[in-house]
């Protein structure tokens, strides 16, 4: 199963959450007691509800109701008892709404019922119009089953949206549209050229990257830029790359060794060194070159020993005292990842925020709120968009319109109100940038705080990557009362025992956020469908609980 499907399954788990029922709505559930006066407990997916019925019942028995009313009590009128034997070509239950039947409307309608999703017949009627245009019946069927569950408008503007949303990788879309543009021998779209580049391509800024890393790094190491300064690293602009990589290597392949001379160095100078802070006369001229003789054969990484000027701001006494220390060769080995790979990011959650608040400000997420406000300050990418698809024909104008399509449906499922208390955050970005083939997925839902906002206290969150090494990922977190437990989806063999070094950062890194890791399992993906359910139920059923109407 690829690891994107079984997402959304996940996200899309309708027994999870759902929209109170309205009039006129039909929904498939299980007598489970019998009360006088024709009232009943009726199992309707995960939720109990006490209901007046227009007919006389029997326990246990699976039927068809229709919501006829919700004033003081909810009353259901019975369209007839579901029977699984029956044959899908007749089904009685669109004969009863006036609707006809077909194959894939009757598959529509099956997995309706199956998954405890309430409809009405208009909404049926319209879905089973934009289904019979479609040769794609099959991912048809699951858009259109996404579309009733979350009473969004049956039409076709808002199909688009989040059928080019689930079925096209937006990563893709983009990538490709920028492929073509810069293919033309005339750039038509210059602005929108250099705002996909952006948001696709990785920064190969080598100094940059490195500079991120020693704000980081200068916490732990003060005078780390002090070493770094000695063996080649400069602010310019202009990096020696291959000389800083050698020096490097050096450094940190001879490690033990090179602490050794370190502390030798330092027993024989360290004294006259820091006296020479306040008073650089204290090293003759002789005594001068000795010393730096005796650096320059223990350290050949280091450059620019050549005037007293280093002594006399103790700036080789901090870096001899860096080289005899054992992690400060751990920080010196990250910095030589960077410069041999400019891409590599050293701190995902600020290279995610970063990229994050770069998409919502490029992309035009809010591009419909700036325009009601007038709040449009520059061109986004949706602007652009918009504003070239009225004169473009052809490929060109197919690719803008299904890049529309996608940034359509992520607006439409950004944030959804599932019920009057839980929130359903969903968000689709590029992951290019980082290194990752495709989008990244990040779905959060989630207990409604008084402010209207995620309550970080209790929800679900659940990461889709798709990794260069470790390929298709799936991280899936369960989070009650700050309590954390996580499932890791991944069909690597190895993976619990190469995270076994990492598992006390992340514990000891939630502890500083409040938190609390529970248990960390791995799975592979071939099996998670099979926990779904169970994993589902963790955190938010409410089966046992009565919710009298």
């Amino acid at each position: 199963m690829h690891v994107s499907s079984l997402h959304r399954q996940f996200i899309s788990n309708p027994a999870l959450l759902t929209k109170p029922l309205k009039p006129g709505q039909i929904v498939q559930g299980k007598i489970t007691t019998i009360y006088p006066d024709n009232q009943a407990q009726i199992q309707l997916g995960n939720q109990r509800i006490i209901a007046q019925l227009q007919a006389s019942l029997k326990l246990g028995g699976n039927y068809h109701f229709q919501v006829q009313s919700m004033d003081e009590i909810l009353v259901l009128k019975v369209l007839g008892e579901h029977n699984n034997s029956q044959s899908k070509r007749s089904f009685p239950l669109l004969d009863q709404v006036g609707l006809k039947a077909s194959k894939y409307a009757v598959l529509l309608m099956e997995q309706l019922i199956r998954d405890h999703i309430p409809f009405d017949k208009n909404q049926l009627k319209q879905a089973f119009e934009l289904l019979s245009k479609r040769k794609d019946k099959g991912q048809a069927i699951l858009t259109l089953k996404e579309m009733i569950r979350f009473q969004f408008p049956i039409t076709s503007a808002v199909f688009e949206a989040l059928h080019a949303k689930r079925t096209i990788s937006l990563t893709r879309q983009m990538q490709g549209l920028l492929d073509f543009i810069q293919k033309q021998e005339e750039q038509h779209a210059p602005l929108l050229e250099k705002q996909l580049m952006q948001l696709l391509r990785p920064s190969a800024n080598t100094n940059l990257v490195v500079q991120q890393f020693l704000s980081r790094a200068l916490a732990k190491q003060p005078n780390l830029h002090v070493l770094l300064q000695h063996i080649g690293f400069t602010n310019n602009e202009r990096l020696n790359r291959s000389n800083l990589i050698s020096n490097l290597y050096g450094l940190i392949i001879d490690k033990g060794l090179n602490i050794d001379k370190a502390a030798s160095i330092l027993n024989n100078w360290e004294k006259q060194l820091i006296l020479s802070k306040n008073n650089p006369s204290v090293f003759t001229k002789g005594e001068w070159q000795q010393f730096k003789q005796q650096v320059m054969e223990s350290f050949p990484q280091l450059q620019n020993i050549n005037s007293t000027g280093d002594i006399a701001e103790g700036r080789l006494l901090d870096t001899l005292k860096l080289l005899q220390k054992q992690d400060v060769y751990s920080e010196l080995k990250d910095v030589l990842l960077l410069i041999q790979r400019p891409n590599h990011l050293p701190f995902p959650k600020e290279q995610f925020l970063s990229l994050l608040n770069q998409y919502l400000h490029v992309s035009g997420m809010d591009y419909e709120h700036g325009l009601v406000n007038n709040k449009l300050q520059e061109a986004s990418i949706k602007g652009n968009l918009l504003s070239l698809l009225r004169n473009s024909e052809g490929i060109f104008h197919e690719r803008i319109q299904q890049i529309l399509h996608g940034i359509n449906g992520i607006q439409v499922q950004s944030v959804m109100e599932l019920e009057s208390s839980f929130l359903q955050s969903h968000l689709i970005v590029p992951g290019s940038k980082l290194g990752f083939k495709n989008d990244i997925e990040l779905n959060i839902e989630g207990r409604k705080t008084k402010q209207g906002k995620i309550d970080p206290d209790h929800c679900r969150i659940l990461f889709v990557l798709d990794l260069m090494q470790m390929k298709e990922t799936m991280i899936e977190m369960h989070i009650q009362n700050r309590h954390i437990a996580i499932t890791v989806f991944n069909n690597h063999k190895k993976l619990h025992e190469l995270s076994k070094s990492l598992q006390p950062l992340l514990k000891t890194g939630l502890q500083q956020m409040k938190y609390t890791l529970t248990s960390i399992s791995f799975k592979p993906i071939e099996n998670a469908e099979d926990n779904k359910q169970s994993l589902d139920r963790q955190v938010y059923h409410t089966q046992g609980v009565d919710y009298k109407v």
